[in-house]
């Protein structure tokens, strides 16, 4: 009734406070909900007691409303009900929801009185399916034709047993076995095999399966198959027949080939005779697997490359190539070509194997040719790789008796256009009795880092009539590395406003610079443009020349339009020539002073 109250208050004699505690006054609950928890099940009804009491020595009209429930569910409850003096009464509160109800639903009922007097009471819902489907396993793995068996669980939550009609989607291209319905006992369960034969792979897919009872209640579970495909895989190698001699390589091209249906990873395996060596490659790197999709993009080419070792009898020799599948064993393919050994051979050796060199400088090597055949051969000699563009060899072309070797000098270089780092080259000797049989080595050539730049001007110069003008300074890394340059722009009488301060620029790269060059007044005003590099002592410098005429050009304030502020300006010019303070913007007939003239230019051109 009260929360507590606090009186003040004064007297003749004086001041003082009286606090009151608070004021309560208890009362009866006139409603109650039992229980105040019930469950359901989806497309179901749940109902609770609503026990109302008149505590009062008169009979009343109690007033019922229902609140918390989705508006669409139907509830049943007399909106009011008569109530004799110190009588209790019980009513049925009724709810039903619909199939896709399904959580925690809280609920309030508040009840008035005649009297005004209120109470309220809260309860909860809670709605679960009413049936539970599942299937196991949840996946399998088939080859077509072969079937395969999935169990199908259905339980029963509620308390009445019934039918449930089962279908499938997702299986419409298969050979599909299930019953159409099934029976399922009060709060039980029941189990029935679903049967799929696949027709189609390899793929996979996933399925459902819904029930449907005869409450109308439902519920679907997932299940996926995978259909296997064939593995099966194909090795060609072009051509049959290659030749080469003692030392000296054959070159044979394999394909493999996923004929299968399904992605595969095949280990490769090469045979030849013993003391031989080979290398398989791919792209330049040497490979002993290969992974492939099946159809389109299926197959790989690989370069072969068989050298018989030196003392090799003339001869034809069985190389074969071999890949199986990772993924099944005794899943694999191979081929067969013979290696003609003849009474040619040649080997090729650079010394060194590797060097560090500077662009800006040549290299030199030796390379040592031998004829490894049992007959006089000539053979020539050829460069490939980071430095056949500057290479020479002296001699270009050796002849030799069997057994018998030459070195050859090797040189190369400058080469400004190689990036730092190690580079390969290599060094061919191909014989001019057969030019099957050739010889080659590798070697590594480490380019060191240096830093170059070049600047210039686009255009060199240009004449305007304006004050100010652009030009473009184009800086080039002419270095092997990436360069952070920091650019600068001056010339007595200008100021400029480069676009960039700095640029990182990468190696045998560019970088289009805008500068904005203005001046003070009319002349010719040279310039230089610097780019220097923060990391080292690279830099370069370009000059340029500006050349600036009368502008003759009655806005000299420059705001687009020619007012008083204009006419004004030039008449504060006048005799400027003599007074010292002369300047061409000022001069609008550029006759070398300022005098009526122009004033009348100025004054000519008011309002433009």
């Amino acid at each position: 009734v009260a929360q507590g109250t606090e009186v003040a208050y004064t007297l003749g004699s004086g001041s003082n406070t009286l606090r009151l505690p608070p004021l309560w006054v208890a009362a009866p609950h006139i409603i109650a909900l039992t229980p105040e928890t019930q469950t359901g099940y989806g497309g179901g009804t749940a109902s609770f007691d609503l026990v109302l009491t008149n505590p009062a020595a008169t009979p009343d009209v109690y007033t019922l409303q229902v609140a918390g429930l989705p508006a669409s569910w139907q509830v049943s409850l007399p909106a009011s009900v008569n109530i004799a003096a110190g009588a209790t009464l019980t009513e049925t509160l009724l709810i039903q929801f619909p199939q896709n109800a399904l959580g925690d639903f809280p609920l309030t009922v508040s009840v008035e009185n005649g009297a005004g007097g209120s109470d309220q009471v809260s309860g909860l819902l809670q709605v679960s399916d009413a049936l539970d489907i599942a299937i196991s396993p949840a996946s399998q793995e088939s080859r077509e034709g072969v079937a395969v068996d999935y169990t199908v669980t259905i339980t029963n939550n509620t308390p009445s047993a019934g039918n449930v009609a089962l279908t499938v989607d997702g299986l419409d291209d298969h050979a599909v076995s299930l019953v159409p319905s099934l029976a399922v006992p009060a709060s039980g369960s029941a189990a029935t095999t679903l049967s799929v034969t696949p027709q189609a792979g390899p793929r996979a897919f996933g399925f459902a399966v819904t029930g449907t009872a005869d409450s109308g209640a439902a519920d679907s579970a997932q299940a996926t198959l995978d259909v296997v495909g064939l593995r099966t895989v194909g090795v060609s190698i072009d051509p049959a027949s290659a030749a080469g001699g003692p030392g000296s390589p054959a070159q044979f091209t394999v394909t493999v080939t996923n004929t299968g249906t399904l992605s595969d990873t095949y280990t490769l395996d090469v045979t030849v005779p013993g003391g031989w060596s080979y290398e398989l490659s791919r792209n330049g790197t040497a490979v002993s697997s290969v992974n492939l999709q099946p159809l389109a993009f299926n197959s790989a080419e690989l370069l072969l490359t068989v050298t018989p070792p030196l003392g090799a009898t003339p001869g034809s020799y069985p190389v074969t190539v071999n890949a199986e599948s990772t993924q099944v064993a005794g899943v694999q393919g191979s081929d067969t070509a013979q290696l003609e050994v003849l009474t040619r051979g040649v080997t090729a050796a650079i010394s060194p194997q590797s060097t560090n060199l500077s662009p800006e400088d040549s290299g030199a090597w030796s390379v040592t040719v031998t004829n490894r055949g049992s007959v006089p051969d000539t053979y020539t000699l050829s460069v490939g790789g980071a430095v056949a563009a500057s290479a020479q060899l002296t001699p270009s072309s050796v002849s030799l008796n069997p057994g018998q070797s030459q070195v050859v000098q090797l040189s190369s270089g400058p080469l400004p256009f190689v990036h730092a780092g190690p580079s390969e080259f290599t060094v061919t000797a191909q014989s001019t009795g057969d030019s099957r049989i050739r010889g080659e080595d590798d070697a590594t050539v480490t380019f060191n880092s240096y830093e170059a730049v070049s600047a210039a001007w686009q255009p060199i110069s240009q004449t305007v009539s304006s004050l100010s003008a652009t030009f473009t300074l184009v800086v080039t890394n002419t270095g092997n590395v990436s360069t952070v340059y920091t650019f600068d722009v001056s010339g007595a009488g200008l100021t400029a406003e480069p676009q960039l301060a700095q640029a990182s620029i990468p190696a045998h790269s560019s970088v289009a610079n805008l500068v904005t060059l203005t001046a003070s007044d009319v002349g010719t005003f040279p310039f230089n443009g610097t780019a220097t590099s923060t990391t080292s002592a690279a830099g370069d410098s370009a000059a340029g020349t500006l050349v600036i005429t009368c502008p003759g050009n009655p806005d000299v304030n420059g705001d687009g339009e020619v007012t008083v502020l204009d006419i004004t300006a030039v008449a504060e010019r006048w005799d400027a020539f003599d007074l010292g303070n002369y300047s061409a913007l000022y001069d609008l007939n550029c006759n070398g002073v300022i005098d009526i003239l122009d004033i009348q230019t100025a004054a000519g051109a008011f309002g433009q």
